[in-house]
């Protein structure tokens, strides 16, 4: 998993470091996102529904029409029977981008998502599932889709699939993952 997630950081830097044109663009936005623990271990699938709010940048490259690098950060917020869970999101996505007609944009993106969970009952407490405690840290791979109307509003749906294991338990390693579904607006921003 280390070597993974170090070819990762080692190719989006590469992306930097090649010629990356002026044109690149702030992003603020949020929307619905819809958490859920799926695994062979897991005692229920109970959907967590929340929203999310979070600033992302879009850097094009010059060399590569069409190929984007686009890393941001979200602030969570899920909740279900008086289990809170918020974190800090940090997806870190590679953006293929083709024009679909006058003033509309498609895009296709995946890559990595680390999750950072904050003090919360969902966090600090075996509120969620008896005896399981939740992982303060969690990684994703994320995959999604994206229309951009006149450079400056884009419509994102996007799913993030588990890659590590979500809970903890002395002894034992409960095969269970963190998943999550979102949908969303950006009001995107030129340099």
């Amino acid at each position: 998993m280390k070597k993974f997630l170090t070819t990762i950081f080692v190719a989006a830097a590469l992306l930097v470091s090649f010629n990356s044109s002026a044109q690149s663009q702030w992003g603020f936005g949020g929307g619905f996102i819809s958490g859920s623990f799926s695994g062979q271990d897991n005692p229920g699938h109970e959907a967590f529904p929340g929203f999310y709010i979070g600033i992302d940048r879009n850097w094009a490259f010059s060399s590569l029409e069409g190929l984007s690098l686009d890393p941001g950060v979200n602030f969570v917020y899920m909740s279900r029977d008086k289990i809170r869970l918020p974190m800090i999101q940090v997806p870190v996505h590679i953006k293929y981008s083709v024009d679909l007609g006058p003033d509309v944009r498609g895009a296709l993106y995946t890559g990595p998502t680390f999750n950072f969970g904050m003090v919360s009952n969902g966090f600090s407490k075996d509120d969620i599932y008896p005896l399981l405690r939740l992982k303060r840290w969690q990684a994703q791979w994320g995959v999604g889709a994206e229309l951009t109307f006149s450079e400056s509003i884009a419509v994102k749906v996007g799913y993030d699939l588990g890659m590590t294991r979500a809970f903890a338990v002395d002894g034992e390693d409960p095969k269970i993952r963190y998943n999550s579904f979102h949908i969303g607006v950006v009001f995107r921003v030129f340099e």
